[in-house]
């Protein structure tokens, strides 16, 4: 008894000293984030095999066709479930399977796992039903109840909370203490007891055997121990290990090309939860597209049931960023255009006064001349004099102007940068309103939150008044020298409390050089076709020629 106790209390040890480093978390992302961007690499290096596999079996005798097909319905099993179902089928016809009852039975029990895998779980049972799995040796009996097992499994979490789930789980655990009863001692069997464990909360047992077992494992072996740990750290509430075995299953079977597979859509919810949307959408992505090409129903449900979610909040975040980036893109474009202005006349003050300076150089030569000459150049020198001093004031009046532009520039960068933060805010404040009723389990005022465009209107208005505020500070006199281009009875006068109408935001943007309709309606939140109209309404008010009256507001 001393010994028992003091292995658990070395195998308690040894699951709660398990630790990694913050970044191994990090790097087990991006190495996922990798593997899934050459996902087409994996997939292609699964096809060769199987490719060569298609090769032998053209060019093989009779007698070699069923493992053959055995092989390839294997290698497509998870993968491609239509092409897995015609191996089988083809196995099934052989003569061989109609002399070896364990050929046909390996048949059967792989048509209820495909049909399982594509969401049949009634014809698989039925199929199932019909074999007596008394009469199958070992190996097939094995196969038979991992087979019952998973489809039990997969009911149970496909069905709703209740006595049918609590039904299910049962018959599910029944089959799991068959395995474990078939099944001879090694990795394979302690998978299924670890995964017991599991389901009864033993989380530090679990670990210490599935610790033991990854260091002898091989790779075949090494998903499912991997998943293992994961739901162990999960039962722990220890996020941080749950997420970076969550990676390691998920960049397993991504390598191996399975196309069927509950890591990656979990670990997209983690990282939602995480506040990772981006990882979390492209996960999905990806879970979503292996599951429809796979045919792996229950996959794609789970994945389309969180999608909606995810996609929302990515577009939003996607939305800010391109607000922000426009914002920051009219900003920088702003100040821009005032140093390029500045620099131009700079430039032009310094011609000036290089040709002053040559004057003066002129005029230097000029001292040794006679007395006469001498006094003539006196009076050139003074007028010299008094130019130079016009360019001094000249040059004085540009630097002031400069500094002023440098603080207005300042300022517009000062204000957009705080927007952006406020808007950084309002999305925090709403992640943070939408996880607390998402925690607290309020499903309805979470929908009614997500639903309420409230948010979207009030952000916009906020965007629109500080736009009218920020160009009327540059532009003041802009709604008048507009108006002055209109018709008499067709000028536009902003409503008390209104700094600028629709149109003559539109043409603010044309005078900040904004001539797109698409641009403008994506800027203003309006369709094409408004701002179109808009655009052509206005053109028929003007004064002077139509074809050149946006040119014209361009340069007021």
């Amino acid at each position: 008894m001393f010994t028992a106790i003091s292995i658990s209390i070395c195998a308690f040890a040894q699951t709660e000293s398990h630790q990694i480093a913050e970044n191994e978390v990090t790097n087990s992302l991006i190495n996922l984030d990798e593997v899934i961007s050459k996902k087409s690499e994996y997939v292609t290096l699964r096809q060769q095999h199987t490719d060569s596999l298609k090769r032998v079996l053209s060019h093989a005798a009779p007698e070699q066709l069923p493992d053959l097909y055995r092989e390839l319905f294997n290698n497509y099993n998870h993968v491609q479930t239509d092409s897995a179902l015609y191996y089988l089928e083809l196995l099934e016809n052989t003569p061989q399977a109609q002399r070896d009852q364990s050929i046909y039975y390996f048949t059967q029990i792989g048509k209820a796992e495909v049909y399982a895998i594509r969401g049949l779980y009634s014809v698989s049972l039925n199929i199932l039903k019909q074999i007596d799995s008394n009469k199958l040796d070992q190996s097939t009996r094995l196969m038979y109840l991992h087979t019952a097992r998973s489809i039990y499994g997969w009911m149970a979490d496909y069905a709703d909370i209740g006595e049918m789930s609590d039904s299910l789980s049962r018959i599910t655990q029944l089959y799991r203490d068959s395995i474990i009863a078939c099944q001879p001692e090694g990795i394979g069997r302690n998978i299924v007891i670890v995964d017991k464990m599991l389901v009864e909360g033993k989380a530090d047992k679990a670990l210490s055997i599935s610790f033991k077992d990854l260091e002898e494992s091989d790779e075949t072996m090494k998903a499912y121990i991997y998943s293992n740990i994961a739901q162990a750290y999960k039962l722990k509430g220890n996020t941080k290990l749950y997420t970076y075995y969550l990676a390691l299953t998920a960049t397993h079977d991504i390598k191996h090309g399975i196309n069927e597979y509950m890591a990656l859509p979990e670990l997209a919810n983690t990282m939602y939860h995480q506040g990772d949307i981006t990882r979390a959408y492209n996960y999905l992505i990806c879970s979503m597209e292996d599951a429809n090409y796979c045919k792996a129903r229950l996959r794609a449900v789970e994945a389309s049931d969180f999608f909606p979610i995810i996609d929302k909040t990515y577009q939003a975040n996607e939305r800010a960023r391109r607000q922000t980036q426009t914002i920051f893109t009219v900003a920088l474009g702003i100040s821009a255009a005032i140093l390029i202005v500045s620099l131009l006349f700079l430039r032009r003050q310094m011609k000036s006064l290089r040709a002053i300076r040559r004057k003066l150089a002129t005029a230097n030569k000029q001292l040794a001349m006679s007395n006469q000459e001498l006094e003539k150049q006196a009076e050139r020198l003074e007028q010299s004099n008094l130019q130079l001093a016009l360019a001094n004031s000249q040059l004085t009046t540009a630097n002031s102007q400069l500094t002023a532009a440098d603080q207005v520039k300042e300022e517009y960068i000062a204000f957009y940068l705080e927007k952006c933060r406020s808007y950084i805010d309002t999305l925090e404040h709403f992640r943070r309103d939408t996880l607390r009723l998402a925690k607290n389990k309020q499903h309805t005022d979470l929908l009614n939150t997500l639903k309420s465009e409230e948010l979207i209107t009030e952000e916009q208005n906020r965007f629109l008044t500080d736009f009218d505020t920020a160009f009327l500070n540059i532009h003041p006199t802009f709604v008048n020298d507009f108006n002055k281009l209109l018709r008499p009875d067709k000028q536009i006068i902003p409503q008390r409390g209104e700094l600028l109408t629709t149109e003559l935001r539109i043409f603010a943007l044309i005078r900040l050089g904004v001539t797109s309709t698409q641009r403008i309606a994506h800027f203003l939140n309006y369709s094409i076709a408004t701002i179109y109209n808009y655009r052509s309404r206005i053109r028929n008010y003007a004064i002077s020629d139509k074809d050149s009256f946006e040119e014209t507001v361009a340069k007021l």
